[in-house]
């Protein structure tokens, strides 16, 4: 089934089940759950909704992404620095989520570190895990990446 992914450990994981509980949250306007460039974790691409009021606080808006986690087995779980903020997911003329084509961008990556030069971050948002603050929660514990393994989004979706 084309809405699910499949890690290269065998694990199976109903990626729109991941993408409904995330598209509830006030600030998601969608949300991708694929395979990493590896196949080894699940990744989150979460597209905005249009800001309504107060600035975002990206740091409390991973966090509730992460609360999705709960209900999945731990191998199946999103970590913080698999959550990339895009500008724009690519859609089909229908206005679904484009998943060949997402899954085509992501598998054409060396590593997940070139995942915002392929898919732009907003404006203000993290541009990768190396943005992140070293944050502790009560599920995840994980130290950023140093900042220079990250480099500017440059490439446009529309050129992939």
């Amino acid at each position: 089934m084309d809405d699910t992914v499949v890690l290269s450990t065998g694990e199976k994981v109903d990626a729109l089940a991941i993408e409904q509980a995330l598209e509830q949250h006030m600030h998601i306007d969608r949300a991708a759950s694929v395979a990493d460039a590896r196949g080894l974790a699940l990744v989150a691409l979460i597209q905005l909704a249009p800001l309504k009021g107060d600035p975002i606080d990206w740091s409390a808006l991973t966090d509730e992404i992460l609360r999705v986690n709960l209900s999945l087995p731990f191998e199946k779980r999103v970590r913080r620095e698999h959550i990339f903020f895009v500008k724009q997911l690519p859609i089909t003329a229908k206005n679904t989520l484009h998943r060949k084509r997402l899954r085509r961008i992501i598998a054409s990556l060396a590593s997940n570190l070139e995942i915002p030069l392929h898919l732009p971050a907003p404006d203000g948002a993290p541009q990768g895990f190396a943005e992140y603050p070293q944050v502790v929660n009560q599920h995840f514990t994980h130290s950023p990446a140093p900042a220079d393994a990250m480099t500017e989004a440059t490439l446009e979706l529309s050129s992939v």
